[in-house]
């Protein structure tokens, strides 16, 4: 496979040499497989994993074209910038240890990815074992047209193990696996202790993501954990784990005060969230602060969700 080139900007094209794709596991995925799935053809380029990025990867905003949106619209997400061959700088998904989380079809790498909204397809480049699906529900389609079902029927339940393995990688894609659908009371009384002592993990990204699940929880039992996570010796954890505890101060019985203060927060995803739960309170008394912080926002999917609940207000 030829070496992607970095790109820049919000559209980028992703380009794959390669004819021939043989996807290991099963249709649907078996979580009690003891290989994770993975592309074998889709290997990572020669960068440093200190550069990996995790990113969203959404369908092109022109209609029709193959091209994908990438964006990193919360803590949890970065985009990174490296030096490349010729001399400039740029993002570069070849790297190893980057995550692309799908949102809706995308085409990328010669594959069609059709991903759930509520529970993303998940990949990550391995340099040694190559793209590995961490979680989410969807169906990707191989370049030889063969397709792959993932996720479907998957519940909490399947993951709880996957949590304490061996392997890091199947600790990280079920620490994002269960902040996605741990939905129910005992599926996060069963989730929440088992995150928070992931928060100890060795590995920098499973700590990363067992904040961020605990913040998509939103269970104020949380906070501690989440308000020591704010030492953790790095500033990707450190970020999303002051995004999180925002996120359970906004869905832990929120009072209006904390939610007005939250949409001054520098989360696009806290600002969002606030926007939202405002709009569920029907407090008219937000309505000025709110449209104080829309004049200021600069985000175009947060501003649509606050003129979303400034409508709602002022029914």
């Amino acid at each position: 496979m030829n070496r992607v080139q970095a790109i820049t900007g919000f559209l980028c094209t992703f380009i794959l040499a390669t004819n021939v794709l043989i996807a290991i596991g099963q249709e649907p995925y078996d979580l009690k497989s003891k290989n994770q799935l993975v592309i074998p053809d889709l290997k990572a380029g020669q960068g440093s994993e200190e550069d990996a990025s995790r990113v969203m990867v959404s369908s092109s905003l022109i209609e029709g074209s193959k091209d994908s949106r990438i964006s990193a619209s919360s803590a949890g997400y970065q985009m990174r910038m490296v030096f490349n061959p010729s001399g400039g700088i740029g993002f570069d998904p070849t790297c190893p240890g980057s995550e692309f989380v799908y949102k809706g079809k995308v085409y990328m790498w010669g594959q069609l990815f059709e991903s759930d909204a509520n529970y993303p397809l998940t990949f990550k480049l391995d340099r040694d074992r190559g793209f590995v699906y961490l979680c989410g529900r969807g169906i990707v389609t191989l370049e030889n047209g063969n397709k792959i079902k993932l996720g479907y029927g998957q519940k909490v339940e399947d993951w709880l193990s996957l949590l304490k393995d061996t392997d890091k990688l199947k600790r990280q894609g079920a620490a994002q696996a269960v902040g996605w659908l741990a939905q129910m009371p005992e599926e996060k009384a069963k989730t929440i202790p088992l995150l928070i002592v992931l928060l100890n993990d060795t590995v920098m990204e499973v700590r990363r993501d067992s904040a961020e699940a605990l913040g998509k929880i939103g269970d104020i039992s949380t906070r501690k954990a989440l308000d020591t996570a704010l030492k953790d010796n790095n500033e990707w954890v450190r970020k999303v784990a002051d995004e999180s505890l925002a996120l359970v101060d906004i869905r832990s019985g929120p009072k209006l005060e904390i939610l007005l203060d939250k949409l001054k927060h520098e989360s696009i995803l806290v600002r969002s969230s606030a926007a939202e739960e405002i709009g569920r309170l029907k407090d008219k008394r937000a309505l000025s602060a709110l449209q104080a912080a829309l004049q200021k926002e600069e985000d175009n999917e947060v501003k649509k969700t606050m003129e979303e609940t400034a409508q709602k207000l002022q029914k």
